[in-house]
């Protein structure tokens, strides 16, 4: 009776999982529709319509600048978290992590911008050394992807490395092994597992790489698909093209994540060691100077972009630029698009998660896995291939630059939706198989029970979630490409186009101004979920009083 009063209470939830799982399927296959239909539908005219030798070599160069880059950020992410786990005591290790985590939720054409006033032409090092610097090209693409993943792989070797058992450590003191040593029987063991999941991981996000490329590339000789097909749409309006490069985009990137689900799935979810590490080679002289000089490296390619943003900043100047209506219309277009896109994401995610527990539950294991993968499809579709398909399907219907805010917003809101459920369910599992027994028993259910006990319990995850979602919204330059016109522009977009009409200053100001407003978000975000567990607490306190005892069972006794 119980476990059929139970099964009747969840299945709204898991029907309305079901439901979301269906929409989020038939919107990815609707936009895969349009572009087959655009391109394999006039398949007679390939040969004459597509450029088979321009494909070919985006592709070559796609997959050449995303190769070096993932072995870039492997090696650097890597041999840093190696230097900073042997030097845990420095005072600099909390400094780095930290600004690691400022450079992963930096907006791409900020890093773009940052990255120019150090190592482009007009840049700090060009101001101070005299030297003649390249500008643009392949090498400030690799660097760029470096600065944003590099921090990824640190973070999670780190985590690795401090996974590894204390007792490991004890004996190899006891051996006096050497730096190599240690590194071939106790760290590289324990950062192998992660290589192939990371580098399937960095190898998509390079090779899908749009706004980087755009910026850096300095042209046609640096490209990606992703960049050919904003080409076919916005400059030459050829949707046979965009159709193709936007399938064969798919394609490849469906190909990278099944090598990528192949591997370990929990190879990134480590648990840190709480004890001390003993390092045997910690104080040897050759120790200290290859660790210094590796986070002095990590720091010129991290912090030094963002400093030197900071440096050029001719504020007088650049402030000109807030003076147009334009600059508070892209203002208040990016804030709005950020947060509804942030709080529909992680309640859209939560709700997922959720759901899935229930068909686990139940047995329904096929549900479950139509959840994960309505959910998954989302990290094979990039921005561009997305907005591809849903551009090729409605502009011969409505004009999709009037409805751009809205199509932007769903864009935003499906493309962050893997990494907030990532970032959330393995606590929220954990969290339901804790309450779900007694909140059932007390007859809590909905808002209730995520309102008083599982908002509480997850007040870092969900900050977490929230500020990533707005940080990944208000830095998208993919979407907005293609749907952007002067009557609805983005900050991204503005900034774009005032570093390709060479804005300086003002262009300078808006980047230091964009990236301010994404660390505000953030914290802001972060400040409205603790507000929202102190007034819940606040709330079960109060509904508690009456019932509580006049006299606490301590004072009785003494009395």
């Amino acid at each position: 009776m119980i476990a059929n009063a139970l099964y009747q209470v969840q299945r709204p939830t898991r029907m309305l999982g079901l439901s979301l799982s269906i929409i989020l399927l038939a919107l990815p296959a609707l936009c895969i529709y349009g572009l087959a239909h655009h391109g394999l539908g006039q398949f007679s005219d390939f040969a004459e319509n597509f450029n088979i030798s321009a494909t070919i070599y985006a592709l070559k160069i796609g997959a050449w600048q995303a190769a070096l880059s993932t072995a870039g950020s492997l090696i650097l992410g890597i041999l840093t978290a190696r230097a900073l786990f042997r030097r845990s005591l420095s005072l600099l290790h909390k400094p780095f992590i930290y600004f690691s985590f400022i450079a992963m939720i930096t907006p791409t054409t900020v890093a773009g911008g940052a990255l120019l006033s150090l190592w482009g032409r007009k840049g700090l090092l060009h101001e101070a050394t005299g030297l003649s610097m390249p500008g643009y090209g392949l090498w400030l693409v690799v660097l760029a992807h470096m600065f944003f993943n590099a921090p990824l792989v640190m973070r999670v070797a780190l985590s690795a490395l401090e996974a590894v058992p204390n007792t490991q450590w004890r004996i190899a003191s006891q051996l006096g092994m050497s730096s190599l040593s240690l590194w071939r029987h106790i760290e590289w063991p324990a950062v192998k597992a992660i290589i192939r999941p990371l580098a399937a991981i960095i190898f998509l996000l390079c090779f899908s790489s749009f706004s980087l490329v755009l910026m850096l590339g300095g042209g046609p000789k640096v490209t990606t698909l992703e960049v050919a097909i904003y080409t076919a749409v916005r400059f030459d309006f050829d949707m046979f093209s965009a159709a193709m490069l936007a399938l064969i985009q798919l394609v490849i990137s469906a190909g990278i994540l099944i090598i990528l689900t192949r591997g370990n799935q929990n190879a990134l979810m480590l648990t840190p060691n709480p004890q001390k590490t003993l390092r045997v080679d910690a104080r040897r002289w050759t120790a200290i100077a290859s660790d210094i000089s590796l986070l002095i490296f990590y720091a010129l390619l991290i912090i030094a972009p963002l400093i030197s943003l900071l440096l050029k900043l001719d504020i007088m100047a650049g402030a000109k630029v807030m003076s147009r209506p334009l600059f508070w219309d892209t203002f208040w277009n990016s804030v709005q698009i950020a947060i509804c896109s942030s709080v529909l994401t992680c309640s859209l995610a939560t709700l997922i998660i959720l759901a899935d527990f229930r068909q686990q539950q139940a047995g329904h294991s096929w549900r479950t896995r139509l959840g994960n993968l309505s959910v998954s499809i989302y990290l094979v579709m990039p921005a561009i291939v997305f907005g591809t398909g849903v551009f090729i399907l409605l502009h011969r219907y409505i004009d999709v630059f009037t409805h751009a805010f809205w199509l932007v917003l769903m864009a935003n809101l499906f493309l962050a939706l893997p990494f907030a459920v990532r970032l959330l369910e393995g606590r929220l599992y954990q969290m339901q198989h804790q309450i779900d027994p007694l909140a059932t028993s007390l007859n809590i259910h909905g808002m209730r029970r995520f309102w008083r006990l599982i908002l509480p319990a997850m007040p870092r995850e969900y900050g977490l979630a929230l500020g990533l979602s707005a940080a990944l919204s208000l830095g998208d330059l993919g979407v907005i490409a293609l749907f952007g016109s002067r009557d609805f522009q983005t900050l991204p977009w503005l900034l774009y186009q005032l570093y390709g009409r060479y804005g300086g200053a003002q262009a300078d100001f808006l980047a230091f101004s964009l990236l301010c407003l994404t660390m505000a978000l953030y914290i802001l975000l972060n400040g409205f979920v603790r507000l929202s567990v102190w007034l819940a607490q606040r709330q079960s306190r109060a509904l508690s009083a009456p019932f509580a005892p006049a006299i606490n069972p301590s004072e009785e006794r003494r009395r």
